[in-house]
């Protein structure tokens, strides 16, 4: 079979926003023809087929850094993905390293990402989607519930819920033979809600041997999305100096001290009327209530509209690690490192 094109897209693009073929229709005002009408109209009877495929991968934890249940929710696309004619390929994730206090965690172990891919001519299409959650597994939210029309679950809304729909989509596209000769590759990451700290060099290099691309996470209000604020995130670490707070506190340097003084500098980076935001969403330091702290560290997440205030804050945060502001600042007995990682 030699499907027209503008079928395939059309109906990837109608399957990928979930909405009827009416309002597609008067959306894009392309008028959909009957092939695109009876795909959408199986898809309406796969619906209990989705959600039992959406209780089956939600009640498998997959927080970030549980390796074996990413692993597992994985396998299950690997297996969809393989019925429908896709080729498998793992991505290696590895261990990401950052400064850290120590006790603290060094790095994050990064599960393997999924890339699948199928051969074709012309337009090739990205698809692309996330299998961590932001639910740990020692988390008490842990299981799939469904009240009526509403269904609750970790990763119910971001994103699994998401990949189902995106492999549905492919399911009804294979039903009908709009996938022969078509191009499309799958990338599923496992680090999405660490800030892809392994994944991104895969997503970059996909991106460029790509025509289009869709991702498959929900949006609040059920319209297509078209652009997000970039995010960045950077984990600051103070060294300070030890000593006793009570016979000695004049020869101490405290770690928390001075990352007080800089999450302050940080956070007043943020200008709501500019759109950037920065949140010190997680700090900890010290070893003892009467111990001046000789180490600190702290979590920041970064948010803004346009590329160059990224760029601009990142400078920023790199100039806030590098100046004592708490103590005097021809001072050398507080450091500090800062890793920042932009999307």
């Amino acid at each position: 079979m030699n499907p027209n094109p503008l079928s395939f897209f059309t109906v990837l693009l109608m399957l990928a926003w979930c909405i009827s073929p009416a309002t597609l229709a008067q959306e894009t005002e392309l008028p959909l023809n009957p092939q695109e009408i009876s795909v959408s109209a199986w898809l309406e009877t796969q619906q209990e087929e989705m959600i039992a495929l959406l209780e089956q991968i939600t009640n498998m934890n997959s927080g970030s850094l549980n390796k074996a249940g990413l692993q597992a929710v994985a396998a299950v696309f690997r297996t969809e993905l393989s019925q429908l004619g896709f080729q498998m390929e793992s991505l290696p994730g590895g261990l990401i390293e950052f400064p850290h206090c120590a006790g603290s965690e060094p790095g994050m172990d990064i599960a393997d990402h999924l890339l699948a891919r199928r051969e074709g001519d012309g337009r090739r299409v990205l698809l692309m989607g996330h299998l961590d959650t932001v639910f740990p597994p020692e988390s008490q939210f842990q299981s799939f519930t469904r009240q009526g029309d509403k269904l609750y679950g970790p990763g119910v809304y971001d994103m699994k819920g998401g990949l189902v729909v995106m492999l549905f989509a492919l399911k009804a596209l294979y039903q009908f033979g709009l996938l022969e000769n078509q191009a499309i590759s799958i990338l599923l990451n496992t680090d999405e809600e660490i800030g892809s700290l392994s994944s991104r060099p895969y997503l970059e290099q996909q991106a460029l041997v790509h025509d289009y691309g869709l991702v498959f996470e929900g949006s609040v209000n059920n319209n297509m999305i078209r652009q997000r604020k970039g995010l960045g995130q950077a984990k600051l670490v103070v060294n300070g100096r030890a000593s006793h707070a009570g016979s000695a506190h004049q020869d101490g340097r405290s770690a928390i001290r001075e990352l007080a003084y800089k999450i302050i500098e940080m956070e007043n980076l943020t200008d709501y009327e500019t759109g950037v935001t920065v949140n010190v969403g997680i700090i900890s330091g010290g070893e003892a209530r009467n111990m001046v702290a000789p180490c600190a560290e702290a979590y920041v997440d970064l948010r803004y509209p346009e590329p160059q205030q990224g760029v601009a804050a990142e400078a920023r945060f790199r100039e806030i690690a590098a100046t004592s502001i708490g103590y005097p600042q021809e001072s050398d007995e507080i450091t500090a490192e800062i890793l920042v990682n932009l999307h």
